[in-house]
């Protein structure tokens, strides 16, 4: 059950942040997009802030190459990503008007 990333064994936070980790996102720095995320939430992948707001995951292939890297906020795809579009983000899935807190 745990190789496909729609199932879980254990609970997420509110938030499901998913970075794609394929070719094309890794080309145009998922793995620095990556682990800015990690340092800014300060978990690691497949990990849960202790309040449960967010979990971090990698994920093969969300299918949107055309604004890569990116990420899936729980439904919501979010792209291209760098250092300021991930504060943007976590500022944003903070605010409570926007339905996604």
């Amino acid at each position: 059950m745990s190789f496909y990333t729609l199932y879980r064994t254990k609970p997420i936070g509110k938030q499901h942040i998913q970075v794609c980790t394929n070719l094309p996102c890794v080309l145009r720095g998922a793995e620095q997009v990556l682990a800015y995320f990690r340092e800014r939430l300060g978990i690691d992948v497949g990990e849960t802030t202790p309040d449960g707001k967010y979990t971090l995951s990698s994920v093969e292939c969300l299918c949107a190459c055309e604004i890569a890297p990116m990420c899936q906020v729980n439904d919501r795809y979010v792209g291209p990503l760098d250092r300021a579009a991930v504060d943007a983000l976590l500022s944003d899935v903070r605010r409570p008007d926007l339905g996604i807190h």
